[in-house]
């Protein structure tokens, strides 16, 4: 869906836009979804076999090298809503923004500890620039200066290949330097050639989730970084902009996905309704999988040693948890229940109208929160991650993790929020801890304008407000987009399931 939807939204302001892929590539995302490219190359099968597969930048280099007039690459998670400045596309080089990051220390110092080969452009920079670590974000890249663009990805394939002895036993790593073949080198050799570089987005672009809410309204740039491209929530994003958008592809692609991928209610991976499992599968409960989370991560024994500055902690843990427990089960019964589920599309295309008001009239929309979620008011955060329902790997791991959390955190005020995607028919648990997110919470149990509720917030705060009025201000109408985007929001003429 992030590949149509990047493609689509391309293809809305420019006429020339190019597939370089392999023959996979092709029989998916052109024979299968028919997607609107110009013109297709399938040329990365021998390169792409020839590597060790966490090193997928060697796709996009092999694209590079192969142009011979000026060009944008634009990764596939890349969406447009409006065309690039038209003085950007007359740069020497461009890419999406400048990253000022440390991030990037470990794997430059594992390079220094163990390649036998560094470019001369970053032993270069390394020795004679006393700047801070950055590189050249590249979900964009590209430029008017071809020949420097031709023999930068020479380079970086030479930089791969004088170190394959490095590759040649298991890196768990290995993934990471990608960034080094391509980001970092790229603005050490522009850097070091005197080539200067233009970008699309500030430098602390990466720095803030996309606000997927706020397009193609108020924000016409949009890629997830990083870690970004697996929660939940922006898949979701992407995926309801596609449906609102694209309902064609939309369609297309469900109908694959569903004719060749396990759905979920025959998935061993908490399927959170768990109403209706497919005849093929054994009924699955989510109760009794997050029961397990919940039990791993609290074991309340008699004999449980008390924290010494929380002496009830143990007790108060357990009688939190339990409501917790109980709250959940029932509003997972209830929802199970429901035989006419709503129109999703219907309700997307609500809440798109509500987020595409100019800020005055948004401003004055009335909305409370859903009679189709839960709030449960709980003391500790009790919420499974839904990352962790797609990762199972990662379930003990983080259990370890937040087991230690919970037993060193105080009480304190923790709203977590119970929403159901009817699509995939879960229920996604989202935690709110930040003391402006969980007024926010609390204003909106009654219907308010946007504005009144933010009125509220600064009673609240009272005197203190002042000091902090940017950050919470900012993080108030965020938060307020995003929960009006996944219809935990609503006008107040429309609060229940239709």
């Amino acid at each position: 869906m992030s590949w149509a939807l990047s493609c689509l939204q391309l293809r809305q302001f420019y006429d020339n836009v190019t597939l370089i892929t392999d023959e996979a590539g092709k029989t998916l995302l052109i024979d299968e979804l028919g997607l609107p490219y110009t013109d297709v190359q399938v040329v990365l099968d021998d390169v792409l076999a020839q590597y060790p597969k966490p090193l997928w930048v060697v796709s996009k280099l092999y694209a590079y090298a192969l142009q011979q007039e000026p060009f944008l690459h634009v990764d596939g998670d890349v969406f447009l809503y409006e065309p690039l400045p038209t003085d950007l596309l007359t740069a020497p080089l461009l890419a999406q923004n400048e990253e000022i990051s440390d991030y990037y220390l470990p794997y430059l110092t594992e390079m220094d500890r163990a390649f036998s080969f560094v470019p001369p452009a970053i032993r270069w920079r390394q020795t004679t620039l006393h700047q801070p670590i950055s590189a050249a974000n590249a979900g964009i890249l590209g430029g008017n200066d071809v020949a420097f663009l031709r023999v930068y990805a020479e380079a970086a394939f030479d930089f791969i290949e004088q170190n394959r002895a490095y590759f040649s036993t298991p890196q768990p790593q290995l993934n990471n330097f990608n960034i080094l073949f391509e980001q970092y080198l790229f603005s050490s050799m522009a850097a070091y050639h005197n080539v200067p570089v233009r970008y699309v987005q500030s430098p602390n672009f990466q720095l803030e989730r996309p606000c997927f809410e706020d397009a193609p309204r108020f924000q016409t740039y949009l890629h997830p970084i990083a870690p970004e491209k697996k929660v939940y929530q922006t898949c979701q994003h992407v995926a309801r902009r596609l449906q609102l958008d694209y309902p064609d592809y939309y369609r297309r692609i469900s109908t694959l996905s569903n004719r060749r991928f396990v759905s979920p209610a025959q998935s061993p991976l908490y399927p959170l309704f768990a109403s209706s499992p497919a005849p093929s599968a054994p009924p699955i409960s989510w109760t009794l999988n997050g029961q397990r989370y919940l039990q791993q991560l609290i074991p309340v024994l008699p004999d449980a040693s008390p924290l010494p500055d929380l002496p009830d902690v143990a007790a108060l843990q357990a009688s939190d948890q339990a409501t917790y427990i109980d709250e959940r089960e029932h509003y997972r019964q209830h929802m199970a229940a429901q035989t006419n589920p709503p129109d999703a599309v219907t309700l997307d295309r609500r809440a798109d109208a509500c987020l595409r008001a100019d800020l005055t009239d948004f401003d004055r929309q009335r909305f409370v929160l859903s009679d189709d979620i839960l709030v449960i008011d709980c003391q500790w955060n009790w919420a499974l991650p839904i990352e962790l329902v797609f990762l199972p790997d990662a379930f003990d791991e983080h259990v370890s993790h937040q087991a230690r959390h919970l037993l060193e955190a105080e009480p304190k005020s923790v709203k977590i929020c119970i929403e159901p995607d009817w699509d995939t028919r879960m229920l996604v648990e989202t935690p709110y801890e930040d003391i402006v997110d969980v007024a926010t919470l609390e204003v909106f149990n009654e219907p308010h304008t946007v504005a009144e509720a933010f009125g509220q917030l600064r009673a609240f705060f009272g005197p203190d407000f002042p000091e902090y009025e940017s950050k919470i201000t900012k993080r108030f109408r965020r938060l307020v987009r995003q929960l009006v985007a996944r219809r935990c929001l609503v006008p107040v003429e429309h609060t229940a399931t239709p």
